[in-house]
């Protein structure tokens, strides 16, 4: 049996205090069962070392995991590297590619990524479902109580730590050339997975699909994603919606100081005594944008769309 299992952390450079949040996280919660390599870490054999011939020691490392995590944020999208470390991964037997996306929505990674089951690393449930289906592929004990903290503040220190570079969004690839280059060193599974023409779903993966999240509480404006999943209800992602506010709102206050309402159509997510009854797919579309609104008064049915002739009249 394995002393340790191989996890490599694909990464975009910009992006290196990520890995590394990545990186602790699943070390500590592991008890060091887990050796992740991402290639700007400064420990000892999680980097790269005095000597090395840098694209040699990136292939071994890829060749050696049995686990590939690709970062995928704004800034790596558009980078080859990833997709060209990606398809290393595909070629080894046996290595399972785990995609999880930060600052940016699921629908937005283009193929062959978006083949792959994404998780979105700002939602709590969706980091939480990443390091316990990595625990279950190696058979250590998943204790949900005792990583929960560990993993809400990885949640919390990533999107504080995303710095995205204008440039790098800019930057498109010219997915020609990666190919060509591909071609020279992967397996030609990679190829065949990348022209599908449509998105692989596992029989034991759920149907997820991620929402936007504007915070309008303060000047920042910030914007964030959260994954709805199908036993999802509408308490479960106010909850993790209040999560993502660090402490811009106090517990208990939604419909009193707070208030979420659709971006497109105006309309508020009036609903409280209901929540945890009502599924979050009924009122939460795909892709559709939610900004968290304050209010300077509790709010009430006079301020429906309703009550403005737009609706029923109760």
């Amino acid at each position: 049996m394995k002393n340790h299992f191989n996890i490599f952390i694909s990464h975009c450079a910009v992006d290196a205090v990520v890995a590394k949040n990545v990186s602790e996280v699943l070390n500590t919660l592991s008890l060091h069962q887990f050796r992740t390599w991402f290639s700007s870490s400064e420990e000892i054999d999680e980097g790269f070392m005095p000597g090395d011939m840098w694209f040699q020691r990136i292939c071994n490392e890829i060749l050696q995991s049995d686990v590939l995590i690709a970062i995928l944020t704004p800034n790596s999208i558009h980078r080859p590297w990833i997709y060209y470390e990606t398809g290393i991964a595909q070629g080894k037997e046996g290595c399972t590619i785990m995609p999880i996306c930060i600052g940016i929505n699921k629908d937005e990674i283009p193929a062959p990524l978006n083949n792959y089951q994404l998780y979105q690393l700002s939602d709590y449930n969706s980091a939480k479902s990443l390091i316990k289906q990595l625990f279950e592929k190696f058979n250590i004990p998943f204790i949900e109580d005792l990583a929960q903290e560990r993993i809400k503040a990885l949640v919390l220190n990533t999107e504080n730590n995303l710095v995205i570079k204008s440039d790098n969004i800019s930057q498109k690839v010219d997915m020609g050339d990666v190919m060509e280059t591909l071609k020279y060193h992967i397996d030609k599974r990679f190829f065949e997975i990348a022209n599908m023409g449509y998105k692989h779903i596992s029989n034991n993966s759920k149907y997820t699909y991620s929402i936007n999240i504007e915070n309008m509480l303060d000047k920042t404006c910030k914007k964030q994603y959260i994954e709805i999943q199908f036993s999802d209800t509408v308490q479960n992602v106010l909850d993790r919606i209040y999560f993502l506010a660090d402490n811009a709102i106090e517990a208990y206050t939604y419909m009193q100081t707070w208030i979420l309402q659709n971006k497109h159509s105006g309309a508020k997510m009036a609903m409280y005594e209901i929540t945890n009854s009502v599924s979050a797919m009924q009122v939460f579309k795909p892709n559709s944008t939610w900004q968290m609104i304050p209010l300077t008064k509790p709010y009430t049915a006079k301020k429906s769309l309703y009550h403005k002739g737009n609706g029923l009249k109760g």
